[in-house]
């Protein structure tokens, strides 16, 4: 059983924002509950930032970071991870 299916449904979209601020891309889903939703979307962000918005409510925006950890040969390698700040005033990592 997926993570987003249930008895109620909510009508579920994911921005994929582009580096120059506007959107490259559009995922529509159907998840249960915003908690469903968000892990739903957290899954996109692959070196792009995530808007989660469920019709004119926006719910989370999940961030991506560039980190450059140094490697034991002493050069940066390039890896993504993710950042979620919720809109509401919660923040978590």
């Amino acid at each position: 059983m997926s993570a987003c299916s249930g008895e109620t449904m909510e009508d579920c979209r994911a921005y994929v924002i582009g580096p120059d601020g506007h959107v490259r891309d559009r995922v529509d889903f159907w998840c249960r509950d915003d908690d469903a939703a968000k892990e739903r979307a957290k899954q996109l962000v692959d070196g792009y930032d995530v808007e989660l918005w469920q019709l004119d409510r926006k719910i989370a925006v999940f961030y991506a970071k560039e980190l450059r950890p140094l490697s034991a040969g002493g050069k940066n390698k390039a890896s993504s991870s993710w950042l979620v700040r919720l809109e509401g005033g919660h923040a978590h990592v």
